[in-house]
């Protein structure tokens, strides 16, 4: 994965979510408090369903917030693949992890394979019913 320089912009931060060629939308690490503050509203209004992981710090830690937070199957691919499906109104899941730091350093691997998992789902969902999975994470 890459980092892409973007605007600190709310409006813009939102209109990556919502494109569907980017499954994970990567933020500058200096980005303002207020802006991550804002963020779930935002996409709530835009009709995404919004989860915040916070605390994750290992493989186990994210694996338990998932299934806390998502509810799920055995495996996390199983977890996400299962969300219910987005009606008409929705767009579709927004996850927000600001801070992949501690799971980074702890587990590389099983931070790329969150990634990867993500995107592979997130084009799944899109082919058969038009809806997002999308990661906002910290670069």
């Amino acid at each position: 994965m890459h980092w892409e320089p973007m605007g600190q912009r709310l409006d813009q931060i939102v209109a990556r979510v919502e494109d569907p060629a980017n499954p994970v939308v990567w933020l500058d690490p200096s980005t303002s408090d207020d802006l991550w503050a804002a963020l779930p509203a935002a996409l709530k209004e835009r009709a995404f369903t919004v989860v915040v992981l916070e605390g994750v710090h290992d493989t186990t830690t994210l694996q338990a917030e998932l299934a806390g937070v998502l509810g799920g199957g055995a495996t996390m691919r199983e977890t996400l693949a299962s969300l219910p499906r987005a009606n008409g109104q929705q767009q579709g899941w927004a996850i927000l992890f600001r801070r992949p730091e501690a799971l980074r350093e702890v587990d590389e691997a099983a931070f790329e394979q969150f990634l990867e998992t993500v995107a592979s789902v997130h084009e799944m969902h899109w082919a058969a019913r038009r809806s997002h999975l999308k990661l906002v994470v910290t670069d």
